[in-house]
């Protein structure tokens, strides 16, 4: 008899009597010896039944390890008994740990499965295994089976993961709004509450909202993940994710929490700098104060726009003060660049769906963007983070607005660590990929404010070091926009994105022109030549 999961599924091959009693005996005592022992089977014969299961499960790696076998087998059986107590507050980054360690096999496919540098490995699941309260990594994938943290063992599932249970953009979008209408309720009970508009977001389901008097915009966040990554099914299935969101919303730490801090605390550093904003049952509310972000005016008032994104820069230079940074912020160990770019090494489950949405316009373009991030993730690894955190998030589409102050706005702060320039870069890249769709001689008016931002930033900067920080500048420009690049053509169809999403998958050629010229400008030996030979080839 072949033991089958909840649902129905089955090995890819039958199970002979005696793989079927050490595959029993193994999902108690994952342990080879302890199996010998309780089937009355010879070590020899045991070794060779578990080399047979595996082949039976689809586990191709050279040598799976115990717990993708105990993963694969608590799949395929009755789920374990959940302990006691209900799961821990989990972190996103806990969740894709849990995930890599059931379905990767070796130091260096765990790392990049859980988007984390090799030598921080073993110090994480140490970590995760305190906080889950477990001893071994296979207790680890037997007490996520339990919590429903773990969907469904798929085979080789680092390079094909298994889609046909993840959640569609309907799923998520109903789950979002009756929470967002719930938590509105629950701030405003003596108004009714009503959902006005959708805002396309990449990252979370964002609504305005209608209560009484009040108009604001509401944010729901799933698992602090990409919104693209839940619908490929990179976080499991539908019902695997509505498990993890219940650990997820326990932590303080979850983005909706987190960003409240931060927009409290950036205006306090500098009244009028954010908008006020509350936390409620998972969504994150802002008042909605302005309807015009600088994309808005890149297109219809550019030396309005030239002005608003030089006060921008300035406010957020001046607010993000080492005030402003706590002990989680200290601590923090790498930054959202570098994170992004472990999505795009070889055989990621990143990869493998970037490759899936090539089409001939984009194959091209998608082999560029791997093999650039292979290039620029060592790079930018080895450069030192700063002390005091960057703002994250000063992006066009991030930036309000409000005619009444005519100062702008910062809508969204991201605050993390990351090297010096990060911001800069960051404005740079998404301003340029906000050019794709402006007419080119509303695009030309912006190149002397970013030759003016960059000149003062190197300014600041001791001369013996300026080149240097050139080149950094350029390569964090190239990784905002490899990482945009990418998320745009990962999403998919049905997913409501972005404007400057939606330009990127329109304007695949020149793109990759422009990708092509910050890679060639890295190459060269003079970094002030080089920035200088990348502004004609902007997408103007």
């Amino acid at each position: 008899m072949t033991t089958t999961s909840p649902s129905g599924e089955a090995p890819l091959a039958e199970l002979t009597p005696d793989q079927q009693r050490v595959a029993d005996a193994y999902l108690h005592t994952p342990s080879a010896t302890r199996v010998a022992r309780d089937t009355g089977l010879s070590a020899p014969t045991v070794h060779k039944h578990l080399r047979s299961i595996c082949r039976a499960y689809g586990l191709t790696a050279p040598q799976p390890t115990r717990s993708n076998l105990l993963h694969a087998l608590l799949s395929h059986s009755e789920r374990p008994a959940a302990p006691g107590h209900p799961a821990p507050a989990l972190e996103p980054a806990d969740c894709r740990l849990i995930r890599a360690v059931a379905e990767q096999s070796t130091p260096q496919t765990i790392a990049a499965a859980a988007l984390l540098h090799p030598k921080h490995v073993e110090e994480r699941i140490k970590h995760l295994q305190r906080k889950m309260g477990v001893s071994n990594r296979g207790e680890i994938v037997r007490r996520a089976h339990a919590w429903h943290l773990l969907g469904p063992f798929t085979p080789a599932a680092s390079s094909a993961p298994s889609t046909h249970a993840a959640p569609l953009y309907s799923d998520l979008a109903t789950f979002a709004e009756e929470r967002i209408l719930d938590a509105a309720r629950q701030a405003w009970p003596d108004h009714e509450a009503s959902i006005l508009t959708a805002i396309p977001a990449s990252t979370g389901i964002v609504r305005t909202v209608q209560a009484g008097p009040y108009t604001v915009v509401a944010k729901y966040d799933f698992l602090g993940a990409p919104m693209a990554e839940l619908l490929l099914g990179l976080h499991g299935s539908w019902d695997t994710i509505q498990h993890q969101i219940a650990a997820y919303q326990q932590s303080p730490d979850t983005r909706a929490r987190i960003q409240q801090r931060e927009l409290r605390l950036l205006a306090q550093a500098r009244p009028g700098l954010c908008p006020p904003a509350w936390h409620s049952q998972g969504t994150l509310f802002t008042t909605l104060t302005c309807t015009t972000t600088l994309s808005d005016l890149f297109k219809t008032n550019p030396p309005l726009a030239i002005v608003c994104m030089a006060r921008a820069v300035k406010a957020a230079r001046t607010a993000v003060t080492g005030k402003l940074v706590d002990a989680s912020w200290r601590s923090a160990p790498s930054c959202s660049l570098t994170r992004a770019l472990r999505r795009f090494q070889p055989s990621t489950p990143w990869t493998s769906q970037l490759e899936r949405a090539a089409q001939q316009s984009t194959c091209a373009l998608i082999d560029q963007i791997t093999s650039t991030a292979a290039v620029l993730l060592p790079e930018l690894e080895r450069l030192p983070f700063k002390e005091r955190p960057v703002f994250g998030h000063l992006q066009p589409d991030h930036i309000g607005y409000p005619e009444q102050t005519q100062e702008p706005l910062l809508l969204s702060p991201a605050l993390h660590h990351s090297v010096h320039g990060a911001d800069l870069a960051r404005l740079i890249s998404r301003t340029n990929l906000d050019f794709l769709t402006c007419p080119p001689h509303y695009a030309a008016t912006m190149l002397p404010l970013l030759k003016h931002l960059v000149t003062e930033h190197i300014a600041a900067v001791p001369r013996p070091q300026q080149e240097e920080r050139l080149r950094t500048l350029l390569q964090l420009w190239l990784a905002d926009t490899l990482t945009a690049t990418a998320s745009s053509l990962m999403a998919p169809r049905d997913m409501p994105q972005p404007q400057q999403a939606r330009s990127i998958a329109a304007h695949p050629d020149r793109v990759q022109r422009l990708l092509h010229e910050l890679h060639a400008a890295l190459d060269s030996p003079d970094p002030r030549k080089a920035w200088l030979s990348v502004l004609p080839h902007l997408p103007l």
